[in-house]
């Protein structure tokens, strides 16, 4: 008798040192995710940071069409930061696909400024996708997932950022 209930009593404290270890290492899971994410907007920031030159050059071009944009005198320079800008949206939107702990966080901080590039350029895309024609790899493939995550996840915060630019638009014209 005193035997068993020494087993049952060791079973226990076996059994609660084992809970205790999975919570811990469950917590240190969360935590390590938590720095990796961390990490990875640190670097996607940086990044971001770093085409400021690029952002600006793209965000004076105005075009109705491929071989308008194409045709442009700057149109060399101008490509060379498209091509650098629009590397730096593929790569944060394949990264935030293939790890979905990333993405809620990802696109309330880049969701904005990834879908005004978007917005913008997707046409550009698509036509040098079709250009390109069938067996070529549609690299926008990521990038168009990340711009329906965003209206899914935020719907109405494009719309909220439109409204705010023409407010400044608005205060701009009547103050001048």
């Amino acid at each position: 008798m005193p035997s068993e209930q020494l087993r049952f009593v060791l079973e226990t404290i076996g059994s609660l040192a084992g809970i205790a270890a999975l919570v811990a290492i469950a917590l240190e899971l969360q935590r390590a995710r938590r720095a990796d994410t961390r990490e990875f907007m640190s670097r996607a920031y940086e990044k971001y940071t770093n085409l400021i030159k690029e952002r600006d050059s793209l965000a004076s071009i105005e075009y109705s069409s491929i071989e308008e944009l194409i045709l442009r005198p700057d149109a060399e320079a101008e490509y060379a930061a498209f091509e650098k800008t629009s590397f730096f949206w593929t790569e944060l939107t394949t990264e935030v696909k293939h790890n979905p702990s990333e993405k809620k966080i990802a696109i309330e901080e880049f969701g904005r400024l990834f879908y005004g590039f978007y917005e913008k350029w997707s046409p550009y895309l698509n036509d040098l996708h079709e250009i390109e024609g069938e067996g070529g790899y549609h690299w926008t493939t990521h990038m168009d997932w990340f711009a329906s995550e965003y209206k899914r996840i935020l719907p109405g915060d494009w719309d909220a950022r439109n409204r705010l630019v023409e407010y400044y638009a608005k205060l701009k014209t009547q103050t001048s």
